[in-house]
Order: C-alpha cells, then sequence, then structure tokens
C-alpha cells in the first residue's frame, strides 16, 4: 500500500492539540491490524510527518 493511503487513514484518526496533529497510540494498533502492516512502519511514518503520538502503551513518548 501506498505511503501516502496510510498517511492520509493516519491523518483522518488524528486530534489536534495545541495545534500539533496527534495519533492515540492505541489507534496505531487498530490501524496496523486493519491495513496489515507493523506499528513500527506507522510510527516512522508519523515521525516524518509531524504527527506525535500520544497515551503510549508502552510508556514510550
Amino acid at each position: 500500500m501506498e505511503k501516502d493511503i496510510i498517511l492520509g487513514i493516519i491523518e483522518s484518526h488524528c486530534k489536534i492539540q495545541q495545534d500539533k496533529k496527534c495519533l492515540a497510540c492505541s489507534d496505531t494498533y487498530k490501524i496496523a491490524e486493519k491495513l496489515k502492516i507493523n506499528v513500527s512502519d506507522i510510527g516512522k511514518l508519523c515521525n516524518e510527518n509531524g504527527i506525535k503520538i500520544i497515551g503510549c502503551q508502552l510508556g514510550c513518548f
């Protein structure tokens, strides 16, 4: 699947907090499962596009 399509799906789940796009960690897992891709791939796309992952289930973010 193309990065642009995945990014669009990620952005559709984002919320805006303090003028920054944020994505809940739990949503990363749901998206990864739905698209059958690794959660780390979603994390990389978020980092590359300035999307902050919030509420990390592992305490990493």
